[in-house]
């Protein structure tokens, strides 16, 4: 009896076979069809015509976006350094609309620190 050295040919895949063709068939054409991946080149952009605008969170006001200059326009006489006038720019921004003290927002740290440890 003559024996060979081949192994006979199998799929490479553990579910081989042609439904394992077709499995895969299906993967790639479900990656790769739809109208949203065709619009604006695979990236899902929402409604059309509809602009969104952030609500207000809860107790807080928003700061508008603004430009301010810093620094002294005469040189400080204490020291005699000239320090030149900056543009600075200032993205907006949310602020809690209730002012309070370091003293109160240490109070809290402290407050939460503890309440976590236990």
């Amino acid at each position: 009896m003559l024996k060979t050295r081949f192994k006979s040919i199998s799929s490479p895949f553990p579910w081989g076979g042609v439904g394992g063709g077709l499995l895969i068939l299906f993967l790639l054409t479900s990656c790769f069809g739809g109208k949203e991946t065709t619009s604006a080149g695979g990236e899902l952009t929402g409604s059309r015509g509809r602009s969104f605008s952030e609500p207000a969170p809860y107790g807080m006001v928003m700061v508008k976006r603004g430009h301010l200059k810093m620094g002294l326009e005469t040189p400080d006489s204490l020291w005699g350094r000239e320090t030149p006038l900056r543009d600075i720019s200032v993205d907006g921004f949310w602020m809690d609309d209730t002012e309070i003290t370091n003293s109160e927002y240490r109070q809290f740290v402290y407050y939460v620190r503890d309440s976590i440890i236990r």
